[in-house]
């Protein structure tokens, strides 16, 4: 990453009254080339993305623009976080460099993201507070480690609501937040269809906040869904359920 790319990145984030560190900027700087070196002969994310200013630009704005919402969490002072379908650490990693208060786990199905990410990880020096799962998430919402933890649970361009809420609001304490990044696209019908489903699951109301940052053309929003109640036991069913819709 040159120092435009550094410069650029503080820039856009001042927007928000937020700024990273020198060492921050640094590890942001390891992640994105250790990325884009690994990009290069796996699939992690597009290949279409070959430079720094393109990961920036497509993926790590993106995924920090939940900060600018920090303080809307029902919880305060957030202290976990798990990224279900994290990928490249899109924006689990991105957001456990930036608040250092933060416990996160990323978890994903795929294991070379995995691997990916546990390398990565250990080359950052984030060990002690970044945990890397792979798995399949509707397992893992099972699993008395994991379940009804999270102060936060994360998750950039999984699937529709109904998916991400069934596999999310599980791992949720209550009073905790899931913070879902979407299109706007189609959005309003897509939470109508899906707000039943909450329900049953112990959340809220959702709620659209559309981020200034790294959205230029004004279509990518945050949805934020508060853990009411417990999750029923039988939630987060098989995939096969999921996947039915029934």
């Amino acid at each position: 990453m040159n120092t435009n790319t550094f410069n650029l990145l503080n820039t856009q984030l001042f927007k928000i009254n937020f700024s990273l560190t020198s060492d921050q900027l640094e590890q942001f700087a390891t992640y994105t080339s250790e990325l884009l070196s690994y990009n290069a002969h796996t699939n992690l994310i597009s290949r279409e993305i070959k430079t720094a200013e393109d990961l920036m630009n497509r993926h790590i704005l993106d995924s920090l623009s939940l900060l600018e919402f920090w303080d809307e969490f029902p919880l305060k002072n957030p202290r976990s976080l798990v990224d279900i379908g994290t990928g490249g650490g899109f924006p689990g990693l991105c957001l456990a460099i930036a608040r250092p208060e933060l416990e996160v786990v990323l978890i994903d199905s795929v294991g070379k993201k995995t691997e990916f990410l546990k390398s990565v990880v250990k080359t950052l020096n984030l060990t002690k507070r970044v945990q890397v799962e792979w798995g399949r998430i509707e397992e893992i919402g099972h699993e008395r480690d994991f379940r009804e933890t999270f102060d936060i649970v994360t998750s950039r361009a999984v699937s529709a609501m109904t998916t991400v809420s069934e596999l999310g609001l599980p791992l949720l304490e209550k009073d905790g937040s899931l913070v879902t990044y979407k299109s706007r696209t189609g959005l309003s019908e897509e939470i109508e269809s899906a707000q039943a489903l909450i329900g049953q699951l112990g959340g809220g109301k959702a709620t659209i906040h559309v981020p200034s940052l790294g959205n230029e053309e004004n279509n990518h929003c945050l949805v934020f869904i508060t853990k009411q109640k417990q999750t029923p036991p039988m939630f987060p069913r098989a995939w096969s359920k999921i996947k039915s819709k029934k």
